[in-house]
């Protein structure tokens, strides 16, 4: 109450109220001191938990820590410091944490950079970083990607020098920038004993009147990521590389890669363009894989040119406008397909080519294909020759039209049953449209009794149709 308004009491008034307000002060310092002695008690007892977590022996955490890292082998273009960020989250849950994270150079040998230096002030913060994770990877393989922002060499220099020097320790790297850019790493040349994996990506398209040949001595380089670049662009050790992923290339371009690589396992061919002067390069008898991961005409104008004695596994989409030969090989085992826009007779007609030898098919139908389904399923029960050796068979219905079944328990039963002769093992058919429940059909459950594995089931919610096979 106000000074002002509050009713003046006499001195015996004044001493009771003094003797009130005593008392209240009491109870309350009573109560804050139990308070507070109860929390004394509760923290006591939370310092005596052990963490089981935290008795671990240092070196157990150690590959812990390293087992919750990416670290998948292959470098994508990077939006932002993921993998540098697990790091550092280890080391932000306690002080023992932090000092193990700290202490594990493995931990700092995966760095996943895209800066946009645009002033000295960000170009000088990322070049302290970039140096402070070199430092705690000690002498560590580095698995590190980098993608700058800029046009500008000079912007470029301090961080490719920051990353210059650790050349010998490089084991998979990748770079995005300017071709500048990468000759200003000129002291790497004959430095890369460890490389063993290089993904280049050019942001500037003008192919230099001089190639280059930072990575032409790189002995364990066997895997190489190319974007833009051809093999007048850069010098690489050729004949020894076994993995080979293209794109953003002319069909023609690519060709002349592929005379270069006679030694190539797997090939992985993402967009190209332009029209070919098709011509036939030797046999690639090694190649056994072959990814073509974009829907494009162009992409498939290569196959003719080539013969792959030892393909084994081939993924691709297919759709009407694309008009494919028949395969020069006779050892492929798995067949991966997307199909997308495609007449059904054509789709038969083309899977009527595969050889004997194949074993393996995944089908993944888009939207509004129920005739491909009733045709494929009826060529496998009529037409013994027809994928004769097939063993495993999953198709995906991705996006299917409501008003047309896609199959029925009849039809389904009749097919097994016929595949299950000519030794069809595992068959799977997904889709978002209401199948039949297979586990009423007795000559269904027949076969799984028999031991056969046989998946149908209905997703609650449709695929999404990404309109690219997702490989």
């Amino acid at each position: 109450m106000s000074p002002s308004i509050r009713p003046r009491l006499t001195n015996q008034e004044l001493r009771a109220r003094e003797r009130v307000l005593d008392a209240e002060i009491a109870r309350a310092r009573a109560y804050l001191d139990q308070v507070l002695s109860e929390r004394e008690m509760v923290q006591n007892d939370l310092d005596a938990i052990i963490y089981p977590v935290l008795t671990l022996p240092v070196e157990v955490t150690s590959q812990i820590f390293c087992w919750t890292l990416a670290k998948t082998g292959r470098i994508a273009f990077p939006h932002n410091l993921s993998l540098l960020g697990q790091s550092l989250h280890l080391g932000q849950i306690c002080r023992l944490w932090r000092q193990i994270a700290l202490s594990i150079p493995q931990l700092w040998n995966h760095m996943d950079f895209s800066l946009n230096v645009h002033s000295n002030n960000r170009q000088t913060s990322s070049v302290f970083l970039i140096l402070t994770c070199l430092s705690r990877a000690a002498s560590s393989p580095l698995s590190l990607f980098l993608h700058v922002h800029i046009g500008d060499i000079k912007g470029a220099e301090p961080i490719l020098d920051a990353f210059a020097p650790y050349s010998k320790t490089w084991e998979n790297i990748g770079f995005c920038t300017s071709l500048n850019s990468l000759r200003a790493l000129s002291g790497i040349y004959k430095q890369l004993p460890r490389l063993k994996s290089l993904k280049l990506g050019l942001r500037d398209p003008n192919t230099p009147k001089t190639p280059i040949t930072l990575f032409e001595e790189a002995p364990l380089l066997q895997t190489v990521h190319l974007i833009q670049l051809h093999s007048q662009t850069v010098t690489l050790p050729w004949s020894q590389l076994t993995v080979l992923h293209v794109e953003l290339l002319t069909a023609e371009e690519l060709l002349g890669v592929l005379g270069l690589t006679p030694n190539l396992v797997s090939l992985v061919i993402g967009f190209l363009y332009d029209a070919i002067n098709l011509w036939n390069l030797p046999p690639h008898p090694h190649l056994q894989s072959i990814v073509f991961t974009k829907t494009r005409l162009d992409a498939y104008l290569i196959l003719p040119c080539l013969t792959f004695p030892r393909l084994r596994d081939l993924k691709l989409a297919l759709s009407d406008h694309d008009n494919i030969a028949q395969l020069s090989t006779h050892a492929l085992d798995r067949l991966s397909i997307y199909v997308t826009d495609c007449d059904g007779a054509w789709f038969m007609q083309y899977l009527a080519t595969m050889p004997p030898s194949l074993r393996t098919a995944k089908i993944d139908l888009s939207c509004g294909h129920a005739v491909i389904l009733r045709l494929l399923l009826s060529h496998l029960t009529d037409d013994p020759t027809f994928l004769p050796g097939l063993e495993s068979l999953a198709i995906p219905v991705l996006r299917q039209n409501q008003e047309h079944a896609p199959v029925t328990a009849r039809v389904l039963s009749n097919m097994l049953r016929t595949r299950r002769a000519l030794g069809l093992r595992n068959f799977e058919l997904v889709s978002f449209v209401s199948l039949p429940d297979t586990r009423l059909d007795t000559q269904i459950t027949k076969l799984v009794a028999d031991g056969m594995h046989i998946r149908v089931e209905t997703q609650a919610e449709p695929y999404s149709d990404f309109g690219c096979p997702e490989f």
